[in-house]
């Protein structure tokens, strides 16, 4: 039951994320009509039911190994009629497991990603500002100036109303002279994401590498 319950938790987690980022507010995915119903009241609405009701089930199934330890730990040991109490959870849990596997394995499979505006929210909100500061200390400033400096200059990015990435050059510059021989002072997504290249990092071949990893586990 315990293991029902948390495989569940991680099924409820990843429905959490495909109901967020169905929305239109973010747009990040599409779950395919099979696993989605419309509403009855608005034609433009697509309800992410499946990862909704998985969500649910975990719940349920939390609920009925809080009830199965209520009845375990009063108990002597050895069997008492109040055993047979557990076994409706049980098979309701087991049930539940099996179904939403099944439901997730099939969702997953026919879900579309929206790239461009995963993209997008990627570098929304001065997001590199971090990869900036890195920058200025692998430039030799101690990463606490760093750090300051680059807020000011989201201070400076939010009062005109634009990304980081859009000051004018000679306003970064003025900040960032450490950055002189840099052609790009504010690093791009890819470069950001390729300055984490350790273990675990989000540097491209580390991601494939952690990717195969996992599929040689699960074989």
């Amino acid at each position: 039951m315990a293991a029902c319950a948390l495989a569940l938790g991680h099924l409820a987690r990843l429905a959490s994320d495909l109901v967020l980022w169905s929305t239109p507010y973010l747009g990040f995915a599409r779950i395919s009509d099979g696993y989605a119903t419309g509403s009855s009241m608005l034609p433009n609405k697509r309800n992410p039911d499946i990862a909704e009701l998985i969500r649910a089930r975990a719940a349920r199934t939390n609920a009925n190994l809080a009830a199965m330890l209520g009845i375990l730990h009063g108990l002597p040991l050895g069997y008492h009629r109040d055993l047979q109490e557990m076994r409706a959870p049980m098979l309701e849990s087991v049930t539940s497991l099996e179904t939403c596997l099944r439901a997730a394995d099939g969702m997953l499979a026919e879900v579309a990603f929206e790239r461009q505006a995963m993209k997008a929210a990627a570098t929304a909100g001065h997001v590199l500002s971090t990869a900036l500061a890195e920058r200025l200390t692998v430039a030799g400033v101690p990463f606490r100036d760093a750090h300051w400096r680059v807020g000011e200059l989201v201070v400076q990015a939010e009062t005109r109303g634009c990304d980081l990435s859009e000051l004018p050059d000679e306003q970064l510059r003025a900040l960032l002279p450490e950055l002189a021989d840099e052609a790009t002072l504010v690093p791009t997504l890819s470069q950001a994401l390729e300055g984490a290249d350790l273990p675990g990092g989000t540097a491209p071949g580390r991601v494939r590498d952690a990717l195969q990893t996992v599929k040689e586990r699960i074989g």
